[in-house]
């Protein structure tokens, strides 16, 4: 427990300075630090949906013209990062750059959840953009795949050579929406493949289809 204090009192101290140094270098805003952590704790927990301004000013009482200007400078201080949606919603989503962040600020108002999808997207995604950021040559552009029908890619690699999706899943294998789901990217990318990523102990490697497979997370990790 006492390194957990210690811990969270170091990530807090880090988001302090960050909030309170760094964000106002490059949007020197009137708004406090509590204002600006309250919403940045309020983006966490909207990590991987579609992100609504008018939601999160009944939130946090922050306009959108206002927050637009903070999600510029929290992404210009690598805290977050603004993804894309593609496939007929045409909005974005965030991420947080930091799984111990992110971990932090969403354990704030949720109660830990063993397996919690939404959290498992994220430790996936921030695991897969280190190993392609940081490969040299690699271009490629990160985006959310989501339609009106409710096909949803969580995490997608758009480069020259192929597009890549990530599902994370609860079961060994897909089941029937999680596959619908990956036809909807296929007819939507011709050259694009899925990866099914469980994070059961049991599961294995193995291939669904010659677009699709199957990779636990435990072997991103």
């Amino acid at each position: 427990m006492r390194d957990k204090q210690i811990q969270e009192r170091k990530l807090l101290d880090q988001l302090n300075t960050i909030i309170d140094r760094d964000i106002r270098l490059i949007y020197p805003t009137t708004l406090s630090f509590s204002q600006i952590f309250e919403y940045l704790k309020e983006l966490a927990l909207l990590e991987g949906h579609p992100l609504q301004y008018s939601h999160l000013e009944k939130k946090v009482k922050i306009s959108d013209v206002t927050q637009k200007k903070i999600l510029y400078a929290l992404e210009a201080v690598f805290l977050i990062r603004i993804i894309p949606l593609k496939g007929g919603k045409k909005n974005f989503t965030i991420r947080l750059e930091d799984q111990a962040e992110s971990f932090y600020l969403r354990s704030l108002e949720l109660k830990k959840e063993k397996n919690n999808i939404i959290e498992l997207e994220g430790l996936l995604y921030r695991h897969l953009r280190c190993q392609f950021m940081y490969h040299l040559g690699f271009n490629f552009n990160l985006f959310q795949y989501q339609t009106r029908g409710g096909a949803r890619v969580p995490i997608v690699i758009d480069s020259a050579e192929r597009t890549l999706g990530f599902i994370v899943i609860e079961e060994e294998i897909p089941n029937r929406s999680e596959l619908a789901t990956a036809t909807s990217f296929y007819k939507e990318y011709s050259n694009s493949s899925i990866i099914f990523v469980p994070f059961t102990d049991k599961s294995q490697p193995a291939i669904v289809n010659h677009r699709s497979m199957i990779i636990p997370l435990k072997y991103f990790l």
